[in-house]
């Protein structure tokens, strides 16, 4: 079934499930090393007097860490967003005049838990820390700074699980930030009721947050709404891109706070990976984030963004989901949650007709674990149903565009004008296919056997190479008349994979989605660790690969441009220039190493070779066109029903 990982669910028994909570919870929900209890960070860390720093909020003190660095962790860049400010913007963070000791990490973001012994959700509304690593000796000059975006499907993980940085810290002198952010649908959620249009709530009284920040000076970011009109967190407030907001104040605490740590606020480089790299995406199309960054890295994301009115209603029409995947949904099912209604068909005439101060109430004095009540229906999930889909971020036209993120690509000038960096993995969906029961049966449920090599290679080229045509090469083309030669684009290559005679690992991974994550982090054991790929023939080559990178990586930040690292010594890293379009692709130097390749694949490619493709019935080459341009990108690209109409013949039911 072509591309059937469209509508994946976890089908196995409970070994099958431990066996992947343990291959994929640390990087494929962005939850970090999850190394085994033996090897876990112990917190507090002891505290280092020499790192005391002082910030706009007061002091802080953090520890002494490894590569000579130091590190803080959980240091709030707003407000708690509970209670009348869930739902909200966030606001600014309290002022201190106490130490903060910021040895120990602050909470994870609301999100389902697939582990055992655990209630079904896990997390505290209370999470908008950053993390920060230094280089100990202050350099006269002040340092790049990255601000790395956590990955997760925008529905999991947390900076606090990427402790890893330190190499790229102290061996190449940059400052590593890490950032929370809130996750699915508290992180996004436009409804009607939230917009209420007017700079006082429904009794009359001025909201206290509208003004002034904590220090008491007007926040410059939320001034003004869009229309230039004096209305400072109204129209944000009315969004629904909270968590894309919440990455926006976390720039703005490096922009106000990084010098202190000898980090330069001129020189901010966001990256980050899945998730983390389509929310770099994001920031590079939010008008609200101009300014606050001047670099930009998206590993394996993907410019999406879905329409208000989707975010309201969810994917039902698309994917035929039986749980709530918008705003309207979820409130329809927390009120028959809650008594109020029979129904949903009841409950939406209820919601319809309740006054929005009440419904308001509703919505931010529940429990946080109740609102996810409706999406885990009082089931323990394993964990593919944990990365449940939930529409973000949202087109609104206030802090995102009201187009499509591709379609604003065509413009320039509505892009933060900055050097980019784009990639994907050879093989992305190659995981997502190997979680399918469609494409992989596990013997005695734990040994996985690929059910038709022939059938999983082509879909898992189908679906990676369009992944690379929406993340990396159509970006990159929109862009090139205008800024080519700040443009860089890799793949990366590496699967230098053990198998044996039980498993295929090279076949069923590859250069899967996620194992380029631990060789920029710095833990190049990570995820390829946790799937039995590692072993002493490829040490070396996962050692220089991940050194590799590193140095790029630093490089683009000091310089922006990766060039030859920051050693000078590695091949050359042309820009994407109009006309000359060259990627690098990564890879050890037994399959051809560090390398330029000139072609590329868009999605027109994509397209034209489905519809060439001998191996399909026109029933499974209309079923790969949905899958493909429908309902697995439909955060990135608009459906095209006269488009699929003329793809094949029979292509008439979407």
């Amino acid at each position: 079934m072509l591309l059937s990982s469209s509508r994946l669910r976890f089908a196995g028994d409970r070994t099958r499930h431990h066996l992947l909570i343990a291959l994929l919870l640390g990087a494929l929900a962005g939850c970090g090393r999850n190394a085994p209890e033996s090897e876990q960070i112990s917190y507090p860390h002891p505290v280092a007097e020499q790192s005391q720093r002082d910030t706009a909020q007061g002091p802080v003190v953090g520890f002494a860490d490894s590569h000579d660095t130091f590190g803080w962790m959980g240091i709030p860049f707003a407000a708690a967003p509970v209670g009348e400010l869930r739902w909200r913007a966030p606001r600014p963070p309290q002022v201190r005049t106490q130490l903060l000791q910021a040895t120990a990490p602050g909470g994870m973001c609301p999100f389902l838990d697939p582990r055992d012994d655990v209630p079904p959700v896990g997390g505290s509304e209370d999470c908008l820390y950053l993390n920060i690593w230094a280089p100990r000796q202050v350099a006269e000059e002040k340092l790049p700074v990255m601000v790395w975006i956590h990955g997760g499907a925008n529905v999991q993980g947390t900076a606090n699980s990427y402790t890893t940085f330190q190499p790229l810290v102290g061996g190449h002198k940059v400052v590593v930030v890490t950032l929370n952010y809130r996750l699915g649908l508290l992180g996004w959620f436009n409804h009607p009721v939230l917009a209420t249009g007017d700079a006082q709530d429904d009794s009359g009284t001025a909201d206290p947050f509208v003004a002034l920040d904590a220090s008491g000076t007007a926040d410059p970011l939320v001034a003004l709404d869009a229309s230039g009109t004096a209305d400072p967190f109204v129209a944000l407030d009315a969004s629904g891109n909270y968590a894309t907001l919440d990455l926006i104040a976390g720039l703005q605490w490096v922009r106000d706070n990084i010098a202190a740590f000898g980090g330069d606020p001129k020189r901010v480089t966001i990256f980050g990976e899945s998730a983390g790299g389509a929310n770099v995406f994001s920031l590079l199309t939010s008008p609200l984030a101009r300014g606050l960054f001047h670099g930009a890295i998206a590993q394996s994301g993907l410019p999406a963004n879905v329409p208000v009115a989707l975010a309201r209603e969810g994917y039902g029409a698309v994917e035929g989901k039986t749980v709530p995947a918008g705003s309207v949904e979820l409130v329809d099912a927390l009120l028959v949650q809650a008594g109020r209604a029979d129904n949903l068909q009841a409950a939406r005439a209820l919601q319809q007709s309740m006054p929005a101060k009440e419904l308001r109430a509703l919505l931010r004095g529940l429990d946080f674990a109740a609102l996810f009540q409706p999406i885990h229906g009082g089931q323990k999930l394993p964990f593919a149903e944990t990365m449940y889909k939930w529409p973000a971020p949202i087109a609104d036209g206030v802090v995102m565009p009201s187009e499509r993120q591709l379609a604003v690509m065509n413009d320039p000038q509505r892009v933060a004008d900055v050097p980019l960096m784009l990639g994907t993995n050879r093989d992305e969906t190659r995981l997502f296919l190997f979680m399918s029961p469609h494409y992989v049966k596990f013997w005695f449920g734990k040994i996985p056997r690929i059910r038709d090599k022939a059938v999983y290679v082509r879909d898992a080229a189908y679906g990676s190479d369009l992944w690379r045509a929406i993340g990396a090469t159509e970006p990159a083309q929109r862009l090139a008349p205008t800024r080519g030669d700040r443009i860089y684009t890799y793949r990366f290559d590496w699967d230098d994979l053990m198998s044996n005679w039980l498993v295929d690992m090279k076949t069923l991974l590859g250069a899967a989605h996620g194992f380029d994550l631990g060789m920029v982090t710095g833990d190049s054991m990570d995820l390829i660790a946790r799937f039995g790929a590692a072993n002493d023939d490829n040490a070396a080559g996962r050692q220089q690969l991940s050194t590799a990178m590193q140095s790029y990586w630093a490089e683009f930040a000091y310089s922006g441009a990766p060039g030859r690292g920051r050693g000078g010594e590695l091949p050359l890293w042309p820009s994407w220039q109009q006309g000359e379009a060259q990627s690098l692709i990564f890879d050890t130097p037994d399959d051809g190493g560090i390398r330029l390749q000139a072609a590329d694949v868009t999605i027109a490619d994509v397209r034209t070779r489905l519809l060439a493709d001998s191996t399909l019935t026109q029933a499974e080459r209309c079923l790969g066109y949905r899958a493909l341009f429908g309902a697995l990108y439909v955060n990135s690209l608009d459906w095209d029903a006269q488009d699929y109409a003329q793809f094949g013949e029979g292509c008439t039911d979407q």
